[in-house]
């Protein structure tokens, strides 16, 4: 259960059959364990993986503000 989301970003993509509008939200606090809704992988990587992950191009310009909630003390 996710307690606290908070908007940081989104991104709208064009792709060949279709437009994509992605929000993404900083989530800091949650209960129980994360799984996948979809049967997705999940995996915990810090901020300097983050350019080595396989991902879509609508994903690219999320990096950055991922990486600055990812690095904020």
């Amino acid at each position: 259960r996710i307690t606290r989301p908070e908007p940081l970003a989104f991104v709208s993509h064009g792709y060949a059959d279709f437009h994509l509008v992605m929000l993404l939200y900083a989530v800091r606090a949650w209960q129980g364990v994360p799984q996948g809704r979809m049967g997705q992988a999940l995996d915990w990587v810090g901020a300097d993986r983050l350019d080595s992950l396989p991902m879509p191009a609508a994903d690219l310009p999320l990096l950055a503000p991922v990486r600055a909630v990812m690095t904020q003390r």
